[in-house]
């Protein structure tokens, strides 16, 4: 999974539209494995959006996003977990956390149905 934090430095920034970089997350295995911290070029949503879809990013964590951008991600299936404030690794860490925990939850009622 890879996971895109809207940021300004190391922190997420205080809007998707006004962000100085993006820090690029890949997991493995519920860990964080790797990330790489790429200077924002200044697109449109909708051009960010088309990029990380071919980057095969599954989520972006921001702070404030517009209906639009939402919408631009959501449209190419990418999760937007906003109203994020905070380090933006420590932020990529809990959505890693949260996501195993659902998938556990997930296995857990699968089983209990087959018995």
């Amino acid at each position: 999974m890879r996971i895109v934090v809207a940021s300004s430095g190391l922190d997420i920034a205080a809007s998707f539209a006004t962000c100085e970089n993006f820090n690029y997350y890949t997991t493995q295995s519920y860990e964080i494995i790797a990330s790489q911290n790429i200077p924002a070029q200044g697109l449109s949503a909708e051009d960010y959006a088309a990029l990380m879809e071919k980057m095969d990013v599954d989520a972006i964590i921001c702070d404030g996003i517009g209906a639009m951008a939402r919408d631009a991600f959501e449209a190419h299936s990418i999760r937007v977990v906003s109203g994020k404030s905070g380090n933006a690794l420590k932020a990529a860490e809990a959505l890693v956390e949260e996501l195993g925990e659902e998938l556990e939850r997930g296995i857990d009622g699968f089983e209990d149905d087959d018995e």
